[in-house]
């Protein structure tokens, strides 16, 4: 359960950053738009062969959201020189 905290700390504090810096970048509209379901969030930025379906949620959740704090984590050091 923590590592499911934490992954979800790590993907908000990302977000926020990015938003601060590049409030229009389209990494986030996967946080923040009402038109992106939790499916299609955890579709776009699951990364594994095998199917997340019927998995245990907290261990999808924690995957996804680290695989979205990794691509905004990149998008940050890439387009903005910031480390995070």
């Amino acid at each position: 359960m923590q590592d499911q905290i934490s992954a979800t700390k790590l993907a908000v504090e990302a977000w926020n950053k990015l938003k601060e810096v590049d409030p229009t970048n389209e990494l986030l509209k996967w946080m923040e738009s009402d038109d992106i379901s939790d499916e299609e969030f955890t579709n776009h930025f699951w990364d594994k062969e095998e199917p997340w379906k019927g998995k245990p949620g907290s261990m999808v959740s924690m995957r996804v959201e680290i695989n979205y704090f990794l691509a905004v984590k990149k998008e940050l050091k890439e387009k903005h020189s910031i480390e995070i």
